[in-house]
């Protein structure tokens, strides 16, 4: 019974992306330019995308813990939302 709610958690986790264009879409949300001061940026770098969508972690300490090139990103708590 808990794997089996476990396994359902799971699929439920990652059910919102669906198919691939569903997945591009999502990362590119993530790798979106923002204006920070007059100057534009990305909120993360490529692999940071690419690992918050497969990871999907659910806070930014979590994503931190498990991308810890993310320590420091000013825009943790946006992407992980």
């Amino acid at each position: 019974p808990e794997d089996a709610r476990r396994t359902l958690e799971y699929c439920k986790k990652f059910k919102q992306l669906q198919n691939s264009a569903g997945a591009g879409e999502a990362k590119g949300q993530l790798l979106r330019l923002i204006n920070v001061e007059g100057k534009y940026v990305r909120r993360c770098r490529d692999f940071e995308a690419t690992q918050l969508l497969n990871l999907m972690p659910v806070t930014a300490d979590e994503a931190r813990t498990l991308i810890p090139t993310l320590e420091g990103n000013r825009h943790l708590e946006d992407l992980v939302k």
